[in-house]
């Protein structure tokens, strides 16, 4: 096993490296359950899936992650970042027993102009922290370039922002 739980300063658990990573390696697949936005509304409205959990991999389609993915937290300076559809990377080397993070704004493409944007108060504690998570066009140009740069957003929220 390359990821283990662990209690993270972030928050309650969260995902850890179990061995060393180098920058661009594979640390995990976002696995889980594949479902339309409809059937995600649905298990939210009954209290079966909280609104943070579902993720985000093209418009109204969503992975509800299996419960070892589901433990990586969110930094907005994080070591790991999505390729593809489902693959999280290392940004950097991550060193053994280190907590795996990624940044939930690029799992977050736009708001029909019906709905609310979602948006989460942010616990990174990080020098970047900005206070509150929201969609792909939240996240600071320079940060966003950098995940550009590492090919570490999604292929769906690559294409909003390539426009």
């Amino acid at each position: 096993m390359d990821v283990v739980e662990g209690k993270s300063k972030i928050k309650g658990g969260g995902l850890f490296a179990a061995r060393a990573f180098r920058r661009g390696g594979r640390i995990i697949r976002m696995s889980g359950k594949r479902m339309s936005e409809r059937q995600i509304d649905k298990l939210i409205e009954r209290g079966k899936l909280r609104l943070d959990d579902p993720f985000e991999i093209s418009n109204g389609r969503y992975i509800v992650l299996d419960p070892l993915p589901l433990l990586a937290n969110h930094s907005c300076n994080p070591n790991a970042g999505v390729r593809g559809i489902d693959e999280l990377v290392a940004l950097r080397a991550i060193k053994k027993g280190e907590e795996i993070t990624y940044d939930y704004s690029t799992m977050v493409g736009d708001t029909a102009p019906h709905e609310t944007p979602w948006t989460m108060r942010c616990r990174c504690g990080g020098k970047t922290c900005r206070t509150k998570v929201g969609n792909w066009r939240t996240i600071p140009p320079a940060r966003l370039a950098h995940y550009k740069r590492q090919d570490a957003l999604p292929t769906f929220v690559q294409k909003l922002a390539n426009g």
